[in-house]
């Protein structure tokens, strides 16, 4: 018995001498984690970027989706940006109820994403965006603070083992989305969407060869008809010619010219060519364009880019609002304002 009672004491006093030194070498750990994955991936920084700023491809990027297909998600704030927010809810124990936030953005570098797993914590996942040539590198990293909670320090040390897996497929899910987007660099390209008020207008139908100079030359004679043919009746042309696309046939390119006036209403003949119609309206996406004609085909790709990787969707109509006169400014310096009409969806 008393032998008994000596090994029960130096049993204890073994398991009281490694609770103390857990204890003691809890307080020399780490009290942050961090793990770090890197993909390259089939685009531009900048193209990236759009995709990561915000949650409106949350369930296309993230890994947590793929393991429960019923996860309920809600958006919050902005679509993109800091103060962009999803909370989300699953049935699957280790993803339970949280949130993830962007906290910082820095345009085509890097996204800070705060993190809240309710049970298990505040945490970071960042991704950080670097040129590789025409590509992107990507880095994902997962960080944990955990402070003064000396036991979730040691959870710390294996970290790498329980997320390594969660960023390698969040990169592998970028890569797959970021291989079926446009191409077009939409660095620098400064796009609102906008609600485009119904006004009346009069239109002039045109055509052309479908090349751009040819283009340019139609779109100056059909403003300079539809200007003298509203002067003529005693009315006033106001604000600036809006030009729609109409779409190409056998190498014509058909085209509506429009503008507003003032004065009265006119009477219009049968024959005239000239319509009394509203004009463009609704939600669309728009860009300022400074600069030649012969460069808006360029501005255009990388509007449309710019759509799809905003999850916007256009719904057909395009147009140009011509801000300065094309037919008297210098080719270099005219101002033109793209319109595309678009529904925006979020997940």
């Amino acid at each position: 018995m008393a032998r008994l009672r000596t090994l029960l004491r130096r049993v204890a006093y073994a398991l009281a001498g490694l609770v103390v030194l857990l204890v003691v070498g809890g307080f020399f750990l780490p009290s942050r984690a961090r793990v770090e994955r890197s993909k390259v991936v089939e685009a531009t920084p900048c193209n990236t970027f759009a995709v990561l700023d915000g949650f409106t491809w949350f369930q296309d990027v993230y890994p947590w989706p793929e393991r429960d297909p019923g996860l309920r998600l809600a958006l919050e704030g902005p679509a993109e940006g800091e103060g962009a927010k999803l909370r989300w809810e699953s049935a699957d124990p280790e993803l339970g109820s949280g949130s993830a936030a962007v906290a910082a953005a820095e345009a085509c570098r890097e996204v800070e994403v705060a993190l809240d797993f309710a049970d298990h914590g505040p945490a970071r996942w960042t991704w950080s965006l670097q040129a590789d040539g025409p590509r992107a590198r990507v880095t994902a990293s997962f960080e944990q603070d955990y402070g003064w909670n000396l036991a979730g320090r040691y959870v710390g040390l294996l970290l790498d083992r329980s997320v390594g897996a969660d960023l390698d497929r969040g990169l592998e899910r970028l890569a797959a989305l970021m291989a079926t987007m446009p191409k077009a660099d939409v660095g620098g390209l400064s796009v609102e969407v906008a609600e485009v008020p119904e006004r009346p207008m009069l239109w002039l139908r045109s055509r052309a060869a479908v090349d751009p100079a040819s283009r340019a030359a139609a779109e100056d004679g059909a403003i300079q008809r539809l200007t003298d043919w509203i002067l003529a009746r005693g009315l006033a042309p106001e604000g600036a010619p809006v030009v729609v696309d109409r779409g190409e046939s056998d190498g014509t390119w058909s085209f509506d010219v429009g503008l507003r006036f003032s004065g009265g209403t006119p009477a219009i003949e049968s024959g005239e060519g000239v319509r009394l119609e509203p004009g463009p309206s609704g939600r669309a996406a728009v860009v300022e364009h400074r600069g030649s004609r012969a460069e808006l085909a360029r501005v255009r790709e990388r509007l449309d880019a710019w759509l799809a990787l905003h999850r916007a969707r256009p719904t057909g109509l395009s147009w140009v609002e011509y801000v300065s006169d094309p037919r008297v400014t210098p080719p270099d310096q005219l101002v033109v304002r793209l319109y595309r009409a678009v529904e925006v969806s979020r997940p």
